[in-house]
């Protein structure tokens, strides 16, 4: 949770750059293996995480709105720099998409169990409500779970993967996985029931 204040010592831009700075190779590990092979020709994944930081520092009071761990958060922050950016340039030249699909912004809630809205954009309200919702829930777990979840759904990294980037056995990573899921799918339903679960 970042503290209140904007000093280095109490809190801010400031304080938040120095904790995302004390992983920054990890984070552009992960960046690397976001970015598509034709995104990666056209903008250096230096530049894409600079912009991410760039990003997080200007939003870093939603940081302690959001309730989730600073690594999870800033996961979420670098995905959507890695979408942004996929659709500028998919705007600018159709055929860079072949290169690797894009994974669809509401794929996690598929993974978690829920069902997906997104079936027509007169349901953008709902897709909304939907995403608020699933971080809600997020911010109720701890922080080893939410990352795991972040970076599986979100990120649709393999378990393998996961492990890797969070320097721990790739058996450690299943189990955590698998109580994350379970948590996430007890904290959804005792705040919002079940109707929102698929079959």
């Amino acid at each position: 949770m970042v503290p209140d204040g904007d000093s280095t010592e109490s809190g801010g831009p400031t304080w938040l750059l120095d904790q995302l700075n004390e992983q920054r190779e990890r984070f552009l590990t992960f960046v690397r293996w976001r970015s598509t092979g034709a995104l990666s020709a056209r903008r250096d994944p230096e530049d894409l995480l600079q912009l991410a930081f760039i990003n997080a520092c200007e939003r870093w009071m939603d940081l302690a709105r959001s309730g989730m761990a600073i690594d999870a958060w800033f996961y979420r922050i670098i995905l959507n720099v890695l979408f942004d950016d996929h659709d500028f340039h998919s705007r600018q030249r159709r055929d860079h998409r072949l290169d690797r699909d894009w994974p669809d912004r509401s794929s996690a809630q598929v993974g978690l169990g829920l069902r997906n809205t997104d079936t027509s954009p007169s349901e953008a309200l709902g897709r909304k409500e939907t995403r608020m919702r699933i971080d809600r829930v997020l911010a109720l777990l701890p922080a080893d779970q939410q990352q795991i979840l972040v970076l599986v759904h979100f990120a649709e990294l393999t378990r393998e993967q996961a492990a890797e980037l969070l320097q721990i056995e790739g058996a450690t990573a299943r189990q955590r996985y698998a109580r994350a899921r379970a948590r996430f799918r007890e904290a959804w339903k005792s705040l919002f029931g079940d109707e929102d679960f698929g079959a």
